[in-house]
């Protein structure tokens, strides 16, 4: 689970000037688009959990413009 700490400090709203509803809206697409892959691959919903987990956590240190969904 993120903290609320970690939320807190996210590195898209502190240090690039990103809004917090613009973060919010980049992590839930992030995750929409793991569900959306893993429906087509038969990815078990245990192993999706863990890549959005894993996902939005990454992207609270790291600036979302810099890498692509699709690889990730």
């Amino acid at each position: 689970m993120i903290s609320l700490h970690e939320l807190q400090n996210d590195v898209n709203v502190k240090e690039y000037n990103i809004t917090e509803n613009e973060s919010k809206l980049e992590r839930h697409g992030f995750c929409r688009y793991i569900i959306e892959i893993s429906s087509y691959g038969n990815i078990p919903n245990e192993i999706a959990s863990l890549a959005m987990m894993y996902l939005n956590k990454f992207f609270l240190k790291k600036l979302y413009v810099n890498y692509d969904k699709r690889l990730m």
